[in-house]
């Protein structure tokens, strides 16, 4: 997705880095090596965790400038639609309501316990940014279920099931994080303009 390059000919010196994040086209000429934007890539893209959520399992990915550095995740009990018996009417009636009652129950056990797991992970390791994939119902239930200070950083969510592909995760959740990026530059641009305009 990127590359930089450091060189000096009369120091025989090249050197190259890569990145997996968007690294805009630019090129430096001065005495010492310009790192400026590492830095700002590193402020966009740094270190991000990516949370894929459904109703019995959780995948957790953290990401460092879009490089793939952990993973973890859990399996809760499966959510199943228990059949009852009965008979039409009220009876059947009910049994469907107890029936839904008990995948609820189990759903919520689970997004419990993922939501215990992502805060775990997150403070182990910081990430400055939290995004949720799967579907929004559960995300919904999810993110309510995680204390507010890291709630707060859920930046972004996308669709997404249980078996995508890393790649996808890291894909959508660097879109995510650029339009966020390139929103912050816009409102601050505005608030530069506006305070110069008030003198």
């Amino acid at each position: 997705r990127g590359v930089a390059v450091f060189s000096c000919a009369a120091e025989k010196f090249w050197r190259t880095f890569s990145v997996q994040a968007p690294l805009a086209d630019h090129a430096f000429v001065g005495p010492k090596p310009y790192v400026t934007p590492l830095a700002n890539l590193w402020d966009a893209f740094g270190c991000f965790v990516a949370a894929i959520v459904d109703r019995q399992g959780l995948r957790l990915l953290l990401f460092q400038v879009g490089e793939l550095i952990r993973t973890e995740g859990m399996l809760g009990e499966p959510v199943r639609r228990v059949k009852a018996g009965g008979s039409a009417g009220g009876r059947r009636g009910g049994t469907e309501a107890t029936a839904n009652k008990h995948e609820d129950e189990v759903a919520s056990r689970n997004l419990k316990e993922s939501a215990e797991l992502t805060v775990a992970f997150c403070e182990a390791h910081q990430p400055g940014n939290l995004l949720l994939g799967g579907k929004a119902q559960a995300l919904k239930q999810f993110k309510a279920r995680l204390p507010r200070v890291w709630a707060d950083r859920v930046i972004g969510t996308f669709p997404a099931d249980m078996g995508i592909h890393e790649i996808q995760v890291r894909d959508k959740a660097l879109k995510i994080l650029d339009e966020v990026e390139r929103e912050h530059e816009v409102a601050l641009a505005d608030a530069v303009i506006t305070a110069a305009a008030k003198g």
